[in-house]
């Protein structure tokens, strides 16, 4: 993240007229709340400062000192505390020096004790306070979260009607085991590894566990036997291609006779088992219902750091409080998915699954100078990178000035915040081609649209006929073929507005695999913006009328004092949908406009029966309006004039 820095004045070194050495400075600045320490994030102090001492219009000075002697930033926010007191961020980044800093406050004062500030003192900075405060970047944030009173967090909500959706596994198993074929291990360069044989890895394997109980042939030989081997388990961390897999564990165990530990850096093709949660397939039901789709915007505080939030509902006509419907863990939340309009979970759109996926969502484009020609294809593969997709040029592209462009769609842009941090993500394969000449593969990585300013001085946006946008970062291999995994580029929006994901491809044959484009924060600090998705409990009527209301906690479960408001928000709210065979609604139903009307279903003891509401039969319905009725049993019990009974038809006019 883009850091700020503050100007060293050395205020504790200050030569003044009184040297306040009491804690908080009662008598002087009054600081009503200083921490125990300060934590990575924005800390919160606090203070008031004695009446009617300082000299008017003179200003307060600020300074603190790492123990390194670097300054640390800090800023006075736009709020003042019921009782007065001015609110000061402090900024620890983390890179900040760990131990003891200095904070010193400066100002100047016309009088102190009821004494007059002698004359010589007077009009200058006179009155310094100083204190040491532990700096702890390990530490969690657990500061009070105040917001801005000019940058409070934007809260919208709207509604998405969409039918419940059923999960559904293959073979109906939700946790299955795969041991099919066999495992070799291999760690290398601080990376394990496993290569499967008579098999294929599935991508949905990320985050399930391999246990492999006998590893043949493991190396370096240990000094124990064999059969003291213990076996070996480890988390997959990525899902490389269908042949291999990058796991979290090494495999090291400790010798019981010396304690000390050994470590095996291969073993041969052996049996085993990974556990892991299947994909599921989504079903829809005939049952529809109401979601609330939330997005806040402005959401990093001025002090403090935002760890859950919490959604409320109160409905029109309700007597009672706020009810909870969801309690969410704040975390990267992806830019680029598919239309928040569909009910199913948000997946991102560079997570290529499908040849639909990349067909529906993507785009590439070829660009000879100021001449666009055949545009290269777009392919599923999954071959030498999971999930990916292989951008195949049409033409020689050898010139500086001749680019392949690979991008998301501009029909489907991602919504950014000025200034806010965000981070693409994403893995590659690279390889020279002889369409490029052979030059070592390169790509660069742009974005475009009205929240990002084009750089005029940007060598392809003058020589090509279209604007590639903000270029954030690049990539060029000096080897013939190179993979690369977990490939990170930070940047900044200019502007509140929308904006398109390019990879601009300047030489080489490239693929690219688990495209991401994510809010970004340093831990310690929160993250601009939100989106999420709640199933709202409507009452049974139409168009209700719901108030929202969003309270943000910090890691320490302390909710902040601010909260916000959605008024008045009408929902329609889904059907009335029961299912299942045992589902049974006793008495009568009537489905009708308004009450006393319409057609009554009825279920009673020894008859059933559906009529027009109000039809008491035929020999009293002359004169009286016409209906009809369908019955079976003894059917209208509670009159005698028509007799009702085995089973009819019955319709009447007038």
């Amino acid at each position: 993240m883009k850091k700020t820095i503050s100007i060293v004045r050395n205020l504790n070194q200050l030569d003044t007229y009184i040297t306040d050495t009491s804690l908080l400075s009662p008598n002087i600045f009054n600081i009503t709340q200083l921490p125990n320490e300060f934590t990575i994030g924005k800390n919160l102090l606090k203070l008031k400062g004695v009446a009617n001492i300082f000299e008017p219009g003179s200003e307060l000075f600020i300074e603190i000192l790492d123990s390194n002697g670097n300054p640390i930033y800090n800023e006075v926010i736009n709020v003042i505390e019921t009782d007065q007191s001015r609110v000061i961020a402090v900024y620890i980044y983390d890179n900040t020096a760990a131990g003891d800093c200095i904070l010193t406050l400066a100002g100047t004062l016309q009088s102190y004790n009821n004494q007059v500030i002698p004359t010589a003192w007077q009009g200058i900075t006179n009155a310094k306070w100083s204190v040491l405060v532990p700096v702890n970047t390990k530490n969690v944030n657990t500061s009070e979260i105040i917001f801005d009173t000019l940058n409070l967090p934007e809260v919208s909500v709207s509604e998405q009607i969409g039918v419940r959706l059923d999960r559904s596994y293959e073979n109906n198993t939700q946790f299955p085991t795969f041991s099919d074929g066999l495992i070799e291990f291999e760690t290398k360069d601080k990376t394990s590894t496993a290569k499967i044989t008579g098999a294929e890895f599935k991508p949905e394997m990320v985050g399930g566990t391999l246990t492999v109980n006998t590893p043949i042939n493991p190396v370096p030989v240990s000094t124990v036997p064999t059969s003291s081997i213990k076996s070996y388990s480890s988390k997959i961390r990525k899902v490389l291609n269908k042949d291999f897999i990058e796991l979290e564990n090494k495999f090291v165990f400790t010798l019981s006779q010396s304690l000390s530990q050994h470590q095996y850096t291969k073993f041969d093709p052996s049996s085993y088992t990974i556990e892991y949660e299947a994909s599921p397939n989504y079903v829809g039901t005939q049952h529809s219902e109401s979601f609330a789709l939330t997005e806040i915007k402005n959401l990093d505080p001025a002090t403090g750091d935002i760890s859950r939030i919490k959604l409320y509902i109160n409905s029109s006509g309700t007597i009672g409080t706020y009810e909870l419907i969801n309690d969410i863990l704040l975390e990267p939340t992806e830019i680029f998915v598919d239309a928040t309009g569909s009910i199913l979970p948000d997946v991102g759109v560079g997570f290529f699954t499908s040849q639909s996926i990349i067909d529906e969502y993507w785009e590439a484009h070829t660009y000879l100078g100021k001449t666009e020609t055949t545009a290269p294809t777009l392919t599923f593969s999954t071959s030498s990178l999971n999930n990916a997709v292989v951008v195949t040029p049409s033409v020689n592209y050898e010139q500086d000035n001749e680019v392949l462009v690979f991008q998301t769609k501009p029909s489907l842009p991602g919504t950014f915040i000025k200034d806010s941090e965000y981070k693409v993500i994403f893995d590659a394969i690279a390889s020279k081609n002889s369409l490029s000449n052979f030059q070592n593969p390169k790509v660069s990585i742009y974005l475009s649209g009205s929240s990002f300013n084009a750089d005029s001085s940007n060598t392809l946006n003058n020589l090509l006929n279209v604007s590639l946008g903000k270029k954030i970062g690049q990539l060029e291999l000096q080897t013939t073929e190179q993979r690369l995994d977990d490939q990170q580029f930070v940047f900044q929006a200019d502007k509140t507005g929308v904006g398109s994901l390019l990879f601009v491809i300047e030489s080489g044959q490239w693929q690219f695999s688990d495209v991401r484009t994510l809010t970004s924060a340093e831990q310690g600090f929160t993250e601009n913006y939100t989106r999420f998705r709640t199933d709202v409990p409507v009452k049974h009527k139409s168009n209700n009328e719901i108030k929202f209301k969003v309270e943000y906690y910090n890691a320490a479960g302390v909710k902040s004092d601010h909260e916000t408001i959605v008024e008045n928000k009408v929902f329609e709210g889904g059907n009335r949908y029961i299912d299942g065979g045992f589902s049974m609604l006793t008495g009568s139903l009537t489905v009708a406009n308004s009450l006393n009307s319409g057609v009554e279903i009825v279920g009673l003891e020894n008859t059933g029966y559906i009529r027009s509401l109000g039809y008491e039969g035929f020999n009293q319905a002359t004169g009286s309006g016409g209906g009809f009725i369908l019955f079976s049993g003894s059917a209208l019990p509670n009159q005698s004039a028509t007799s009702y009974s085995g089973v009819g038809l019955e319709r009447y006019k007038n």
